[in-house]
């Protein structure tokens, strides 16, 4: 593995995220700046006709990255986003055992940078991949760009609405936690995505 890579922070990695820039690192710098237009702030969940895309609400505030977003408190974001997990994953094989937690991370992180960092934690903690991640500072060489392919062909596994959707493949990776549990890492490792 290379020792460190930069990547874009994101809201709950997908897994051509976690292909792209976890594999082949022990050590991700995660670039906090904000770009526009903001995507960042967006969770996609499968539903029984289409695919459904819940925005978690912010504050603007004068600032640079992502840590300088604080989430809306006086909202029913989380209540809407916790209901919508529950929907999609209530009946799979192993929603009970993240549900706490991702209620966890959702009620408290402070601002939109916090829940990133947060998540991506959970992602690669839950994967048992060994990666560790810290924040770019500004005295790191900010890359320009970061190439994230989108992967169209990934080796299939068994989805909630598989049957009515069709096999999705570069969802969050919850979603392959919540359906694979403990194996999702492995699977992931063993089966990259192809472009």
């Amino acid at each position: 593995m290379n020792p460190s890579v930069y990547a874009p922070m994101v809201l709950f990695p997908t897994i051509s995220w976690i292909a792209h820039f976890a594999l082949p690192a022990s050590h991700i710098l995660l670039d906090p700046r904000i770009t526009k237009p903001l995507e960042v702030h967006n969770i996609i969940l499968p539903g029984p006709q289409k695919v459904h895309r819940k925005t978690i609400p912010f504050h603007h505030q004068k600032g640079e990255t992502l840590f300088d977003l604080p989430l809306a408190v006086q909202h029913k974001w989380k209540r809407e986003i916790g209901n919508a997990l529950q929907t999609t994953y209530g009946k799979s094989a192993f929603f009970d055992y993240y549900r706490d937690e991702i209620h966890h991370l959702l009620t408290h992180s402070d601002t939109l940078g916090d829940l990133c960092f947060n998540t991506i934690s959970f992602s690669l903690r839950y994967l048992q991949l060994d990666q560790t991640i810290a924040i770019m500072t500004p005295d790191d060489a900010y890359p320009q760009t970061y190439p994230l392919p989108y992967y169209r062909h990934f080796e299939p596994y068994y989805q909630v609405f598989g049957s009515t959707l069709g096999f999705i493949p570069d969802l969050p990776v919850y979603d392959i936690l919540c359906n694979m549990g403990p194996e999702a890492g492995a699977f992931i490792i063993r089966n990259p995505p192809l472009t």
